[in-house]
């Protein structure tokens, strides 16, 4: 298991609690939530949330196609801040939020065009060679 840590920001910064912010304007400093790392991989986060208020929690995960989160096992839509990170809505009480990157379509196609692309460019290089090769003997 993780390591339990009641924070404002998670001790590796893997996310924020937007409660933060309002509970400055209450004149408290500290979102009231605790959590439990599970998994945190470069394509792949798990936690524990334990949440005394819903809340909107922030990951340190830029948001673009591919991404894919689930609270309690259950596909959420989630949003994005103002910086571009992924925000998490979730309810109170203890949860389980996943973030996974998952490949997409366009990414599929991408790629494909890009090993094309290589492919192409790798034979004109060769028959350039080739070509080049020829003439010197001659």
């Amino acid at each position: 298991m993780g390591e339990v840590l009641s924070p404002t920001v998670t001790k590796d910064a893997m996310f924020i609690c937007e409660l933060e912010i309002k509970n400055r304007a209450k004149g408290t400093e500290r979102c009231n939530f605790q959590f439990t790392k599970l998994l945190n991989k470069g394509h792949k986060k798990i936690v524990e949330v334990r949440l005394t208020e819903a809340t909107m929690l922030e990951f340190a995960v830029a948001d673009f196609p591919g991404w894919r989160v689930e609270v309690d096992s259950l596909p959420v839509d989630h949003g994005v801040s103002e910086f571009g990170t992924i925000l998490v809505p979730v309810d109170v009480d203890k949860h389980t939020i996943v973030l996974e990157f998952k490949n997409s379509e366009i990414r599929k196609i991408a790629d494909l065009s890009s090993l094309l692309g290589l492919v192409i460019f790798s034979s004109i290089l060769t028959w350039q060679y080739v070509k080049l090769k020829r003439s010197q003997k001659h």
